[in-house]
């Protein structure tokens, strides 16, 4: 489990999101981050999750990014020296790669999982991994089901307050 305690975080010059309460991302669990655009929850994921999860050695993390194209470009080059045939065109492409590889990495050594998705059209890929995990994603056209939502509200330009939904 990750633990982001409550606090006011400078995020960027000129913007800060302010944890109302503490936030709990369970293995196990879905959470949705929910908000209007440019209310940060791009932020939140760059900035605060995947940095506290480093930081806490948290197991493995899968993160697609709302802009994947340097990501498949990445994982095209890895995929020609690591398996030569193996073809990325696009998103589905990388997270089925990226679950291939997760899988293998899982079944040598049992960790937690974070599948982090950031406006994935690969999501429906993410929700069908069959491996405990947490998954925390940002869709906007639509609910996923059990996912927790933490919303995003932004009393004005330069700050967003941040809290889970009972």
């Amino acid at each position: 489990m990750l633990i982001l305690e409550a606090g006011y975080r400078q995020v960027w010059p000129g913007f800060a999101l302010d944890l109302v309460q503490e936030l709990r991302f369970c293995q196990e669990s879905r959470y949705q981050l929910h908000g209007s655009n440019g209310s940060g929850k791009s932020s939140f994921l760059q900035k605060l999750l995947l940095p506290a999860l480093q930081d806490n050695k948290a197991g493995y993390i899968v993160y697609l990014q709302q802009q994947i194209y340097l990501q498949l470009f990445a994982l095209k080059a890895h995929t020609a020296f690591n398996l030569p045939g193996y073809r990325i065109s696009d998103a589905q492409d990388a997270a089925r790669y990226l679950l291939r590889d997760l899988r293998s990495a899982y079944n040598q050594k049992a960790q937690d999982i974070y599948l982090i998705a950031d406006e994935s059209p690969a999501l429906d890929i993410l929700m069908e991994l069959e491996l405990p995990h947490c998954l925390i994603l940002i869709d906007h056209h639509r609910r996923i089901p059990e996912a927790g939502l933490i919303s995003f509200s932004s009393p004005n330009p330069k700050l967003s307050r941040v809290r889970a939904d009972a």
